[in-house]
């Protein structure tokens, strides 16, 4: 059976998923680490308060990029707004920790 999703509603689906990762914050002196709930000592993104930069796993942005059939940069955008709505952080670039 094929879907047809517009490309609006691709948004949604992206912060549906983003919402059910478990994870815990931590802070330090250089901004906030997302930590899988999971897995104690994996982070899933960094967001640094002094440059705004968000640094996301690749696993994360694989998931994302593969699930949903968009492109990079798609991929990295609604990861960030999806970050800047859920805590209020302003996001000046998302990274992909491989990058």
């Amino acid at each position: 059976m094929k879907y047809i999703i517009m490309e609006e509603q691709i948004g949604r689906f992206v912060r549906r998923y983003l919402d059910t990762i478990e994870y815990r914050v931590t802070r330090d002196s250089d901004g906030d680490i997302f930590l899988d709930k999971q897995d104690k000592s994996s982070g899933i993104f960094w967001f640094q308060q002094d440059t705004g930069e968000l640094l996301i796993d690749p696993e994360i942005y694989e998931t994302v990029k593969n699930m949903f059939g968009i492109s990079d940069l798609e991929s990295r955008m609604e990861i960030l707004l999806w970050f800047q709505d859920k805590f209020d952080r302003r996001v000046s670039k998302p990274t992909v920790w491989w990058d």
